[in-house]
């Protein structure tokens, strides 16, 4: 599973790997080991070190997924999906995204209760000391309960067992909650729903609903997020995302019930006192599997500016087409007006990509300091085939928007490539956010900054993000203190045109010593000279057997895949202990 490169070096020759004592006006040589992720069959590499979304955790779809922070399960993420089953959902945890556990079923279809078949997209969200699963499924006794009812489980573990939400209590409508019915039913509410712009018909006998996502706001305000699976809603589009405060883990304040994004509209308005779709985005034709965040950005003035985003899945086809995506909607408030970015995705593929199909119907985790989507993505990977689909999972990045005035989301994938164990429990970070950058060559009115701001440019939409230089560079980093290097990411170019073929030499200096490594490999799985392809969002690697004392990395890059001139670089991920 481990390639090991172990290169000795002389005075006369040095192959690929060296290391340097300097002192009393001569230079005595040794050794060291670095592994560069390429296995001799192309396909094993360490796992203590690296994953990769092999898309093993299979007929698996809609994950939701937590990190936790207490108890026996604390340092596991789990995830929660739709599986063939119907009546549950399987439940998996990892460490290092690379070993998938299997703990447990969430069986929500127990005799005696109220869902029929079709649970679907699990969420879970940790509070009051329970973890509450928010889902859906098609009810009994269907001619009551037509269509599909959010649902909620609980449990006292990640791991389970849940049961179905019952309440020890009524609730705010003199209602109790019991495992025989569905927890929210609207048509019991529709009066609150008119009064508020919903124009339902009289007579409407269900509101179907599905994909349930919980919010709990900074300042401890429930929120939950679904979309309506059916005719009653006020644009006539079956495709439309709602959101409404809640009174209790399984009580909606049903005068809140407010649509946030539908497909075809920019955004939604109340005009005459009815919900309306305003502005025709002319691209979007499914809107469904919401996440929602609150994040504050900190300005470089001082100020700070703190806005909602509203996730979403988007997809001409829904999740049987390949370019099923991730986009964002933006509000200053939980419950809108939101404004969609409607010419970006934040997450998903493009045209020509053959190493990832479907990629969306996400969650959004935050461990430590980084930040990780969660999404189902189709097994036959350029096909686009929906049978099976399976968990995978990559880093997301904020990066300030100068005409936004506030952070864009962004997400470092899909990927199909060696990336770094999440930090929280390798126990390194990325050096490169805090060091000093300089390079030679760069272009026209290119930063190094964006060399070291943990977005990998992997479309066209984040194309200004991407670092680029004339010909070759020698790229100087200065880390903020001397630190244990583990592992160094060159992150290359999304674009066959501009990206490099190996990097030509990489000197670490630190602790008296001088490293260098000649000619690190790009791995040739990742790319196809004669197709002109490139897999987005692929680095060079260098991990080290033992960690190595760090404060100066000098890069040198001047080899492209092909032809002469502008090569680029996605970003630099320097992992490693600040000392």
């Amino acid at each position: 599973m481990k390639k090991i490169k172990t290169v000795f070096c002389s005075a006369v020759a040095c192959l690929l790997v060296s290391v340097s004592f300097v002192g009393c006006g001569e230079t005595t040589y040794g050794e060291f080991s670095y592994d560069d992720g390429i296995a001799a069959d192309g396909e094993n590499y360490n796992t203590k070190e690296f994953y990769r979304n092999e898309l093993e955790v299979d007929f698996y779809a809609d994950p939701g997924a937590i990190y936790v922070t207490e108890g026996e399960d604390k340092g596991w993420f789990f995830t929660y999906g739709t599986t063939g089953n119907g009546g549950g959902f399987a439940i998996y945890r990892s460490k290092d995204f690379s070993s998938w556990e299997s703990v447990g079923f969430a069986d929500v279809k127990p005799e005696g209760t109220w869902v029929s078949y079709d649970a679907w997209a699990p969420e879970v969200i940790y509070m009051n000391g329970k973890y509450y699963m928010y889902f859906s499924a098609s009810a009994k006794n269907n001619s009551k309960y037509a269509g599909h009812y959010l649902g909620l489980a609980v449990s006292d573990s990640p791991r389970g067992p849940f049961e179905l939400y019952e309440s020890e209590t009524k609730n705010a409508y003199g209602e109790t909650i019991t495992k025989s019915a569905p927890p929210i039913v609207f048509q019991n509410h529709f009066d609150e729903m008119r009064a508020s712009g919903w124009a339902i018909p009289t007579g409407a006998r269900s509101f179907s609903s599905i994909d349930a996502s919980p919010f709990l706001d900074a300042n401890g305000d429930l929120y939950l997020y679904f979309v309506p699976d059916n005719d009653n809603n006020p644009l006539t589009e079956k495709n439309m995302i709602c959101g409404m405060k809640m009174l209790d883990p399984a009580t909606p304040d049903y005068t809140t019930v407010t649509p946030l994004v539908a497909s075809l509209y920019d955004t939604i308005e109340k005009v005459d006192g009815q919900w309306t779709g305003v502005g025709d985005t002319g691209i979007d034709v499914i809107n469904e599997g919401p996440f929602m965040m609150q994040h504050t950005t900190l300005r470089s003035d001082g100020t700070t500016k703190t806005k909602y985003y509203l996730t979403y899945s988007d997809g001409e086809a829904g999740y049987k087409n390949p370019f099923y995506r991730v986009f964002t909607a933006t509000s200053d408030m939980p419950l809108g007006k939101f404004e969609k970015d409607k010419a970006t995705p934040t997450h998903g593929i493009a045209s020509g990509f053959k190493h990832m199909s479907g990629t969306a119907h996400h969650s959004i985790v935050n461990a430590g300091d980084e930040m990780f989507i969660f999404y189902h993505a189709h097994v036959k990977r350029n096909l686009g085939d929906t049978n099976p689909r399976a968990l995978a999972v990559d880093r997301m990045a904020w990066r300030y928007d100068e005409t936004l005035g506030y952070d864009k989301l962004y997400s470092n994938g899909p990927t199909y490539s060696l990336c770094p164990v999440p930090n929280v429990t390798s126990g390194r970070t990325n050096l490169a956010t805090h060091a000093v950058f300089r390079a030679t060559n760069a272009g026209s009115g290119m930063s190094t900054d964006l060399l070291r701001d943990g977005v990998i440019p992997i479309h066209d939409h984040s194309d200004a993000l991407e670092f680029r230089v004339n010909g070759s560079t020698t790229i100087e980093i200065i880390l903020k203190k001397e630190s244990d290097v583990s592992a160094m990411f060159i992150y290359n170019s999304y674009l066959f045109d501009n990206a490099f073929g190996k990097i030509d030499k990489i000197t670490l200096e630190g602790g008296g010593k001088t490293y260098i490594i000649n000619d690190l490999r790009f791995n040739p799985a990742y790319y196809d000279v004669q197709a002109k392809y490139i897999r987005p969002g692929a680095a060079a690697v260098a991990s080290f057997k033992e960690p190595l004392k760090v404060s100066k990395i000098t890069i040198g890059i001047g080899t492209k895949l092909a032809g002469s001139g502008v090569i680029g670089v996605g970003d630099i991920a320097i992992m490693g202990v600040q000392k």
